[in-house]
């Protein structure tokens, strides 16, 4: 959070134009600042923002452990479920809804064998990270999967 937000603040320092991260990325089409107050602004939000978050955390948080001990979690899985087929339907059609089975299937490996969840994390992001790093067909020749 504190990349994001830091990245995003960064944006409203009038003169060098600085735009990192998605969200500063987005908002230039919107508004460039162009004084000095709208950075203090900025700030001021964040760090009013931040102070709200840091005391609603302590209420809220006995609050969401009550209600996670009164509600069925099974029953919550499945109303998640049963919306989000629809969603990734429409969002990406039947290739999205495969890759989406894939993944719950991954996802539902550590509950079903009683594994760790690491494990199925790196199953995922260790392929990700040799294709995006440029070897990621070096290692599949490696490995005979080409």
């Amino acid at each position: 959070m504190v990349y994001y937000a830091g990245a995003f603040l960064l944006y409203f320092v009038p003169g060098p134009n600085l735009v990192r991260g998605m969200g500063a990325w987005i908002a230039r089409e919107f508004y460039v600042p162009h004084a000095q107050y709208v950075c203090y602004t900025a700030l001021a939000a964040a760090a009013i923002s931040a102070a709200l978050a840091f005391a609603l955390t302590a209420v809220l948080g006995r609050a969401m452990a009550r209600l996670v001990s009164v509600v069925n979690s099974r029953a919550v899985s499945c109303c998640a479920l049963a919306l989000m087929f629809p969603i990734v339907l429409a969002g990406a059609g039947l290739g999205g809804l495969l890759v989406m089975l894939v993944a719950s299937a991954i996802g539902a490996i550590p509950a079903v064998f009683q594994s760790r969840r690491i494990n199925c994390l790196g199953v995922i992001l260790l392929p990700m990270a040799c294709s995006m790093s440029g070897v990621g067909g070096k290692v599949a020749e490696f490995l005979g999967l080409i």
